[in-house]
């Protein structure tokens, strides 16, 4: 079943009615009390999740009944913790602890000779991924794109990562965007995303009128230690890419019966699946529980999201 999509974008305000409550708190630093920005919280059992704003502060409407449900928050360079509800109801401010040794990444020799992995073709990219459907929320923080080296050991140059800048109805644009690149070793367990590859904080900021965004990221010294690691896309779910997807069902989009839709809160950008097939699924995502997943929902016609890779 085809689903059709019309976005609007806007800035949603947050009410409280009978049946949620408004939920607000902040995120800082255990040692110098600094707000961090770009953290994620998470309410497990309700299945929602906001970030943090700059200003470290968030807001998440929850059901009514949240009250025995429990907060997961996580943040880049931090230790991941679980906060009971109640418990945060008398103390909103949730203080994290950074993890040791972020700096004890190994460097390897340049090589001479550039790689460019998972290549695509960006005009041959139809599917994305970001919006919910009609039957399917997309409740997930982060999606990763497998990557396999030649050999171990390079250095990771720039990334490009194909966006959807329009919607299938003309004249519906969007806005400028935030989102954070992420990086990660591959997991000897779970062959998925493993530990951090950086801890520096990649934020890419879009003016809004390029459907392929690349990144150029040799300042970033960023070694890849493995034969395979991830380019991860975390979207940043703040009211700065806050979008409302109307998601239609073909089935019932017909002269002689009502149009069904629902209407959902996504968060910007939308990010493109390649149209090359390849062996095996590369396609990874982060869910609400802070667990990553195999990503099917295209499989087995699309096996790679459109993330390349360049590295040497």
């Amino acid at each position: 079943m085809k689903i059709l999509q019309i976005i609007t974008f806007l800035f949603l305000p947050l009410i409280s009615t009978g049946q949620v409550t408004l939920m607000k708190g902040e995120v800082k630093d255990s040692q110098d009390s600094s707000k961090i920005a770009y953290a994620t919280v998470s309410l497990l059992n309700a299945n929602r999740a906001v970030s943090t704003e700059t200003t470290g502060l968030f807001q998440l409407l929850v059901p009514k009944y949240s009250q025995i449900d429990t907060l997961l928050v996580s943040a880049l360079g931090y230790k991941t913790i679980l906060i009971p509800v109640s418990i945060f109801e008398k103390n909103p401010t949730i203080i994290l602890e950074k993890k040791a040794h972020q700096s004890t990444f190994k460097k390897y020799t340049k090589s001479k000779q550039k790689e460019i992995l998972n290549k695509f073709n960006a005009s041959e990219t139809n599917f994305y991924v970001g919006l919910s459907k009609y039957r399917h929320n997309f409740n997930y923080l982060q999606i990763a794109q497998k990557l396999k080296l030649k050999h171990k050991q390079a250095q990771l140059s720039s990334v490009n990562i194909e966006r959807l800048v329009y919607s299938e109805y003309p004249n519906l644009f969007t806005p400028k965007v935030r989102f954070r690149i992420r990086i990660y070793d591959i997991d000897p367990t779970t062959l998925g995303p493993g530990a951090e590859l950086t801890y520096k904080s990649i934020v890419i900021n879009e003016s809004g009128d390029k459907d392929m965004i690349k990144v150029n990221l040799s300042d970033y010294d960023i070694q890849i230690p493995s034969d395979c690691f991830f380019v991860a896309v975390e979207w940043l779910r703040i009211a700065y890419n806050e979008c409302e997807s109307h998601a239609f069902s073909s089935k019932d989009y017909s002269v002689t019966t009502s149009v069904r839709y629902k209407s959902v809160i996504d968060y910007l950008p939308p990010i493109g699946m390649s149209s090359k097939k390849g062996d095996e699924i590369n396609t990874w995502a982060l869910n609400f529980r802070n667990q990553w997943e195999i990503y099917t929902y295209f499989a087995p016609d699309l096996t790679d999201f459109a993330i390349s890779a360049e590295v040497q």
